[in-house]
């Protein structure tokens, strides 16, 4: 039903919440800016809740640096009206042997403005939704969606109601851990979920790391502190193996500074640098809206590797929200062995992609599902045999990482 390595299970607990009624979609066909905007506000305020990447002035600011790349889909139901917006951008899906990217396909993505869909839970709803996203599907190859495994989303789209509408739903892999952190009355409370040994072992950490030089953690927040914020995470992100190898981290600077402003300006932007002896060794990209901190992202440099120099950087960052200003959760996003150390609580999520009908379509599905397929071998192989440790180091010689 959904392609994937593993099989996905129902949840059988999802079903809608609600009678389902008769929509009715239209696509806002490169209508300027403002026209839809009194209507997307209240979209915002009445399913968008804390999700940055749904707000309208964070679009805006998207828009001034990727021009054209807003749409809309506007929903009626009677007297109600909803404005669901999207992003169209180019979208690079890499088909990989482990960490090494032998062929890369760059498909037109339209995907929510926000982290997930947020709608009524409404499977006529969902029906209007991808009717009105097909009838414009030259613009588009494939629409990726984040879906909570608890959600009717995903029961729907389990059911096979997509492809029933005739898109293709792929699912790269199993549905995994959407790591958060509530936050509970101070930091001695949160530590609490620490064995004294680990806490032992944090504390160490910082003092290993305070005899190489004076710690010190800055807040970046305020316009004029972006481009100060911008020269020292840039500098630690681009010596990092994630930027190197995996083109992750803190790329294309020139075009995430409008955005920082944005964050800045409207008091969503709380970033990180934390220095030792001067030096920047770590950073984390992040920003506070409506009460939950977005974790955009974390990184150090090799240098300080060895002396943990990202756990201590979290470390400090979650002591300093704990004091100054602290949000209602700490959003770290899915997966990964640090997410899930800091957090203390969790939901299961699955990245979906939903092709349209076509010829390239079909090329990039197929070859990077059989990438995954050949790369999951290789690995089980190589881990099989001991070898993955050695095979990993070669590749990142190889590659200058």
């Amino acid at each position: 039903m959904i392609e994937a390595l593993a099989p996905a299970p129902l949840i059988a607990s999802a079903s809608t919440s609600a009678p389902s009624r008769r929509w009715e979609a239209g696509w806002i066909q490169r209508g300027g800016f403002e026209e839809g905007w009194p209507e997307w506000q209240a979209w915002q305020a009445a399913f968008g809740g804390d999700s940055l990447g749904s707000d309208p002035e964070w679009c805006r600011g998207l828009e001034t640096v990727y021009p054209d790349s807003l749409r809309w889909v506007r929903l009626r139901s009677g007297p109600d009206t909803l404005l669901v917006p999207w992003l169209l951008r180019r979208h690079e899906m890499d088909c990989r042997l482990g960490e090494w990217a032998w062929l890369r396909f760059h498909p037109r993505l339209l995907q929510p403005a926000g982290e997930m869909l947020a709608t009524p839970e409404d499977p006529d709803l969902y029906a209007a939704l991808l009717r009105a996203l097909q009838e414009e599907g030259s613009e588009w190859d494939v629409i990726h969606l984040t879906v909570p495994t608890a959600s009717p989303l995903w029961a729907w789209l389990q059911a096979g109601h997509a492809q029933a509408l005739g898109l293709r739903v792929y699912q790269p892999h199993p549905p995994s851990p959407h790591f958060l952190l509530d936050f509970p009355d101070s930091f001695a409370a949160y530590t609490v979920k620490f064995t004294p040994k680990t806490r032992k072992n944090r504390e160490r950490e910082l003092r290993h790391l305070e005899q190489q030089g004076q710690l010190e953690l800055r807040c970046y927040q305020a316009e004029h502190e972006v481009d100060d914020f911008l020269a020292h995470a840039g500098r630690v992100s681009q010596a990092s193996y994630q930027h190197k190898l995996l083109k992750a981290g803190m790329r294309e600077t020139a075009q995430l500074r409008p955005r920082l402003l944005v964050a800045a300006r409207m008091g969503w932007l709380r970033s990180y640098v934390l220095r030792c002896g001067g030096e920047p060794c770590a950073y984390m990209l992040g920003y506070q809206y409506r009460g939950r901190y977005h974790y955009t992202t974390i990184g150090y440099h090799p240098r300080w590797a060895a002396l943990s120099a990202g756990t201590v950087m979290h470390w400090l960052a979650l002591q300093h929200m704990f004091a100054h200003n602290p949000p209602r959760r700490f959003d770290f996003g899915a997966c990964g062995p640090q997410k899930r150390y800091f957090s203390n609580t969790q939901f299961e999520e699955a990245s979906l992609y939903l092709f349209r009908p076509g010829a390239y379509p079909f090329l990039v599905r197929t070859c990077h599902h059989a990438s995954l397929r050949a790369s999951h071998q290789a690995v089980s192989f190589l881990k099989r045999h001991r070898l993955h440790a050695a095979a990993q180091r070669c590749i990142r010689r190889l590659t200058n990482c």
